[in-house]
């Protein structure tokens, strides 16, 4: 999930990315970790109940990591793939049905800043890649891009149905492609693409949440959180109704995530992230009909050392966001070592206590 905040940011300096998590004692105890790996620049993260996946994002790898034992166990790595400048690692996703891990890796100058009258370059590759964990190979790699024609780019974020099917969101503009369990795109195009909202030059959709056949997805240029059914053979649309419009006024909306800790007494929570702003918590007891606005919590990093928000992670019994650093030049600049996954848990945990019913507005 790149982070959308980071376009502007650099243009402005030019001119003055189901509930996958499950309770393990393998997961670390409470309190803020730190991600030791060179280079890594984490774009997005899963769990699949002992290990954490992270996409290296200049490098187009996956970091495999302990979080209990906070150290590196291998990367993974793809065949013309890795290592190719224009390329970068973005969405990754755990299906916990199959044990295979979907990977993103995306043209990444659909997320450079675009020039004063300018237009957004969204040509390139942007492949899905199916890895099998338990046997150490790829199943299947899809290059989305063949089947677009050149007018959707900027790929992201990857959801999955019970049935092995992957939804990947793609940003510029907003879009959604379906790829069956073989690997084959789905229809001869995206299973969505935004009617409005439909500038390439405008970030669109960044996000993808899945609960049972419910697909919830971030969209950036209408300020609103949609709901998808996954059994539908093409996407349609829902806003999801938050406090009395379907208004999210949250800003450079990026990847969402849905922790399963806090799935009790008929209510579920929507993690989003402003990669600026931190993580904003969204509840809803009614299926996503309508939800309603918890609240922020801040992303301290940003004011600190200026690290983003691009994801949120639950690992055991804790909820993380992770942290990014897109302000380091490339390449010279990136010479990181130290990546934080802040403990966020006690914050959403009092959000969710303090606000016991709707407040309705």
């Amino acid at each position: 999930m790149h982070s959308l905040a980071i376009i502007s940011m650099l243009a402005a300096a030019a001119s003055a990315g189901p509930c996958k998590a499950r309770d393990t004692t393998n997961a670390a105890a409470a309190g803020d970790l730190t991600v030791d790996a060179f280079k890594l620049y984490p774009e997005s993260i899963d769990f699949d109940g002992k290990l954490a996946y992270m996409s290296a994002l200049y490098n187009s790898s996956v970091l495999v990591w302990d979080p209990a034992t906070q150290k590196v166990v291998k990367s993974i790595t793809f065949q013309g793939l890795t290592d190719k400048p224009e390329l970068h690692a973005s969405g990754i996703q755990f299906d916990s049905k199959k044990n295979l891990l979907s990977v993103m890796i995306d043209a990444g100058a659909a997320f450079a800043p675009v020039p004063e009258g300018g237009s957004r370059d969204i040509s390139g590759a942007n492949v899905l890649v199916k890895y099998d964990l338990k046997n150490n190979k790829e199943v299947f790699r899809t290059n989305l891009s063949e089947s677009l024609q050149g007018a959707f780019g900027g790929f992201q974020d990857i959801e999955h149905d019970s049935a092995g099917n992957s939804f990947v969101v793609g940003t510029y503009p907003g879009s959604i492609m379906k790829v069956d369990p073989q690997g084959k795109v789905v229809g001869k195009g995206p299973w969505f693409s935004a009617k409005e909202f439909n500038d390439k030059n405008v970030p669109g959709l960044t996000g993808l949440a899945a609960t049972g056949d419910t697909l919830l997805v971030s969209d950036e240029a209408g300020k609103r959180l949609l709901r998808f059914d996954m059994k539908q053979a093409q996407g349609t649309p829902t806003p999801v109704k938050i406090g009395k419009d379907t208004k999210l006024n949250i800003t450079d909306m990026d990847g969402v995530y849905m922790p399963a800790m806090f799935k009790r007494r008929g209510e579920e929570v929507l993690l989003v992230s402003s990669a600026s702003a931190g993580t904003t918590v969204l509840r809803s007891t009614d299926g996503w009909k309508s939800a309603e606005n918890l609240g922020l919590i801040p992303n301290a990093n940003m004011a600190k050392d200026q690290g983003f928000t691009t994801a949120t992670v639950q690992m055991g019994q804790r909820v993380y966001h992770l942290i990014e650093y897109f302000l380091d030049k490339v390449p010279e600049g990136l010479t990181r070592s130290k990546f934080p996954l802040v403990d966020i848990t006690d914050k959403i945990e009092q959000l969710v206590s303090d606000k016991v019913t709707f407040p309705g507005n």
